[in-house]
């Protein structure tokens, strides 16, 4: 088992192999990618805590007023997803 390397290091070489890596078009791609894959995980931490509310999504839903309806219809509802330090209220009481 060979150690960790510094991802200070990493970069470098990508850089060293690929001058591209630094193109403005390939870092916004990367925040997109990066943005898709934290929405995911939020995701799943959103629907790990709501599983164990023992709540449907619907149920969720409602106690959180979230908009209904298609794609569009939400995102320009105005309503807001939970940040990231999000913590659900008691909802069992």
């Amino acid at each position: 088992m060979t150690g960790g390397s510094d991802w200070r290091d990493v970069k470098a070489k990508a850089r060293e192999l690929d001058p591209s890596w630094a193109h403005p078009e390939r870092v916004a791609r990367r925040g997109q990618l990066r943005e898709q894959m934290l929405a995911s995980v939020s995701g799943a931490q959103l629907a790990e805590i709501r599983k164990q509310l023992g709540m449907t999504q619907t149920q969720l839903g409602t106690r959180w007023s979230a908009p209904t309806g298609t794609p569009a219809a939400r995102s320009t509802s105005g309503a807001s997803p939970p940040s990231t330090t999000w913590t659900p209220p008691n909802w069992r009481t």
